[in-house]
């Protein structure tokens, strides 16, 4: 479903951007949620590879660990990048134990966002940030499809779950490619 309703081409641009506007550090500790055929775990693992940090991914699909654990190899990234089959809703992570959490094209999926969003902030390091990214104008077409809802994609309602379940510091910017003429969005937050 994911793939029908996202750029293809797009797509691995956005990820691009989204590791971007995580600012990481080399060694920085690193969780990607959904991290589907392992682009961001790429980017991200090209961030940390010159130093001790290292990149940890999460997704619901044995397919999407399967062809993101091909990627990873195929790229020489594997002691760098860490993948797991699992579920945001139950981050079987240490607490406190990322810098950085991130995730693209996602939040709209999760049954529980009160649930996701407290194991978010678990595993968040106090000073750390998460940065969600995706198309605006694809959620309000998969709106208007009727694969999503509007409750699901309310991007508002999002913001203010995250502060209700204490990130802070919860701020949206829109940005657009430089290549072409589609905006995307960037919802930051904190751990304090």
């Amino acid at each position: 479903m994911q793939k029908s309703l996202f750029r293809t081409k797009l797509s691995k641009d956005l990820i691009r951007q989204a590791v971007l506007h995580c600012d990481i550090q080399p060694d920085d500790s690193v969780l990607e949620l959904g991290f589907g055929p392992g682009f961001g775990l790429k980017f991200a693992a090209e961030c940390v590879k010159s130093g001790t940090g290292k990149v940890y991914g999460t997704d619901h699909s044995p397919d999407m660990v399967e062809e993101a654990t091909k990627l990873i190899q195929k790229e020489n990234l594997l002691e760098n990048v860490e993948l797991r089959l699992g579920d945001v809703h139950e981050l079987f992570y240490k607490d406190e134990s990322m810098d950085i959490v991130f995730h693209v094209n996602c939040y709209y999926f999760w049954d529980d966002r009160q649930k996701a969003i407290t194991g978010i902030h678990r595993v968040l390091k106090y000073g750390g940030k998460m940065v969600t990214v995706f198309y605006k104008n694809d959620l309000v077409k998969a709106v208007e499809a009727g694969v999503l809802t509007k409750e699901e994609v309310d991007f508002e309602r999002y913001m203010d779950e995250l502060k209700l379940y204490n990130l802070c510091d919860v701020r949206m910017e829109e940005f657009n490619h430089t290549d072409s003429d589609a905006t995307y969005v960037v919802i930051f937050a904190h751990k304090r």
